[in-house]
């Protein structure tokens, strides 16, 4: 889970506002203020939809607080669905050469 000035950093290399964050998960800016400052933890729901916006935005979260721009073409698959994907994948190829 990101912390609070990954979040920020995460906006800022965006370019964003509080305010467009704030609106682009459907809380307040108040409420992203406090999260990026640490004074309030993000619920579950909550930090799921910031992830969410980031993550359709390009914006990776790394390890030590690290943010950074999706490289372009890796697309990063999880869980069940994500290896039934890859192998999916993988037989199609198989399949063409």
């Amino acid at each position: 889970m990101p912390s609070g000035k990954q979040i920020r950093a995460a906006r800022v290399l965006l370019d964003w506002t509080a305010e467009k964050l704030a609106s682009e998960v459907g809380i307040s800016r108040e409420s992203i203020e406090s999260i990026e400052l640490g004074k309030k933890q993000a619920r579950e729901l909550t930090m799921d939809s910031i992830l969410r916006v980031f993550d359709d935005a390009g914006i990776e979260f790394l390890d030590n607080q690290g943010v950074r721009f999706r490289p372009e073409g890796l697309e990063i698959l999880e869980g069940e669905m994500g290896i039934k994907t890859f192998l999916d994948g993988a037989y199609a190829f198989a399949e063409r050469t």
